[in-house]
This record gives structure tokens, C-alpha cells and sequence, in this order.
């Protein structure tokens, strides 16, 4: 049981770690890539705000890519999940 549980929260964990580092990531370098006095700026954005800064900033960077693929990573995860529970319950 303890197996079933720990491999998909493992695997939603890693996800959500490297997602959350990616994004700081994304804050850091506009921070000292901005020239102006208002550094501070990108850590009071919201996400979607940094990532198209961040995408006219730094065009052949991958974080962006990473950033939608974390995304549709935990949903099917989470879809799985859920199909497994569903037939786990309603065994044939």
C-alpha cells in the first residue's frame, strides 16, 4: 500500500520542486539582468507576468518549455491517478 502512495507523491513532489526552482530561476537572472533601480520588481509579479518577460528577455532558454511541461506533467499524473483508483475500486 505504503508503495502506491509513495511513487506518484514522489514523483508530484519532484515536480513541484523543480517547477518552484525553475521559477526562481526565471526571477534571479531578471533581477540582474534589469538595469534599472527597481530590482525588487520581478519578486512582486506574478508568474505569468515573469515567464513573458522572461521569454522577450532570454528567447532560447529552456526554463520556458520546462515550465509548460511541469504543468501538463502533474495533470496526467494526477489523471493516472485517478484512473487507478477508479479501476482499483471497480475491479472486473
Amino acid at each position: 500500500m505504503f508503495k502506491m502512495v509513495a511513487i506518484p507523491f514522489s514523483a508530484l513532489l519532484l515536480i513541484a520542486l523543480t517547477s518552484i526552482a525553475s521559477e526562481l530561476i526565471m526571477r534571479i537572472r531578471l533581477s540582474i539582468h534589469e538595469v534599472k533601480g527597481e530590482k525588487l520588481l520581478w519578486w512582486r509579479r506574478g508568474g505569468d507576468a515573469v515567464a513573458s518577460e522572461y521569454r522577450e528577455v532570454f528567447s532560447q532558454s529552456i526554463l520556458l518549455s520546462f515550465r509548460a511541461y511541469a504543468f501538463w506533467g502533474f495533470v496526467v499524473i494526477v489523471l493516472l491517478l485517478c484512473v487507478k483508483m477508479f479501476l482499483r475500486r471497480h475491479a472486473f
